[in-house]
């Protein structure tokens, strides 16, 4: 399903009215440069097989097996501060998350619509 916005409203007004006028029972969140590759959905709808109330609501995508690439090209004191950010969503989310900025969720549609 395609929504022709009227106004640029940036990327999280373009994110919200997708997720909140896409249908099925799940949404996928996926950016569009290609960082990750469209085939690993299977993956991420694996990790959603579980019941559905009983089993994850959400799933993330990562591109951390790129890790080591990136740390190597990062300032030392950026590594300190991702260290941190990673503590800190560890401690909101409960566990780890390894990689937050990565555009390649899928969201069960009741969770994904109220979270939008």
């Amino acid at each position: 399903r395609v929504a022709r916005l009227v106004r640029n409203g940036g990327k999280g007004f373009a994110v919200r009215t997708g997720m909140l006028i896409a249908r099925g029972q799940l949404l996928l969140m996926a950016d569009a440069d290609g960082a990750t590759n469209i085939r690993d959905l299977e993956r991420l709808e694996s990790a959603l097989s579980t019941s559905d109330d009983h089993g994850p609501q959400i799933v993330f995508g990562s591109r951390h097996h790129l890790q080591e690439e990136v740390l190597a090209k990062r300032t030392w004191w950026r590594n300190v501060l991702m260290v941190a950010f990673h503590a800190v969503v560890w401690l909101l989310v409960g566990g780890p998350v390894r990689d937050t900025q990565c555009g390649f969720k899928l969201f069960r549609a009741r969770v994904g619509k109220r979270m939008f």
